[in-house]
């Protein structure tokens, strides 16, 4: 039907499906066809990934946009409340920052979870089709970082909470760029050595 409706032959219908199979738009399963993936937030990344190669992003551009998307799901937070379930999970999030050897992937959950809370599901899903990306540039082991950068990490997730918490727009603005702007500099100072 494709091969006719677009006056293409039958092997660039097949070609493409694969194509948007491979990028995550589409899933198949033998005998039953094609079908949109349930997640396109992984077919989002894949395209995000090959466009913004072509444009030579850095870890810092990523950051920028994830700052400004997080900025916005706190907006949309503070309007409707996070509920006490919501607050609950972060903080879980956070304590187990405090335990862990490898904070990156608590850390990543935490920012996806403020996406989602934020109520609108086009934030959520660039959000996660960026932290997919940026995952890639997260090199520097927990390990690796100070006690003190560590504290810092952790003590800047825990004012997020409590900011929301509060609801104050003004503050909980605050502490996202505080976060953004503390992970940028241990960034920088990592790959500096």
């Amino acid at each position: 039907q494709l091969a006719e409706q677009f006056n293409v032959t039958r092997s660039t219908v097949r070609e493409a499906l694969k194509i948007l199979q491979f990028m995550g738009v589409l899933s198949s399963s033998q005998g039953s066809g094609y079908r949109v993936a349930d997640d396109m937030s992984n077919a989002l990344s894949s395209t995000m990934q090959i466009f913004l190669a072509s444009l030579g992003y850095t870890y810092k551009s990523i950051s920028e946009i994830r700052e400004a998307l997080e900025l916005e799901s706190v907006v949309l937070i503070q309007e409707h409340g996070a509920s006490d379930k919501e607050i609950a999970y972060l903080e879980q999030l956070v304590y187990e920052m405090r335990k862990t050897d490898n904070i990156t992937p608590i850390d990543i959950e935490f920012h996806k979870f403020i996406a989602k809370i934020s109520g609108n599901p086009i934030i959520e899903t660039v959000t996660n089709a960026l932290s997919s990306i940026s995952e890639s540039y997260i090199l520097i082991p927990w390990a690796n970082l100070s006690v003190a950068e560590k504290q810092a990490l952790i003590d800047v997730h825990s004012q997020i909470i409590q900011n929301l918490k509060k609801q104050d727009k003004v503050i909980s603005e605050n502490a996202i760029s505080k976060h953004y702007t503390l992970a940028d500099q241990i960034l920088e100072t990592h790959n500096k050595h």
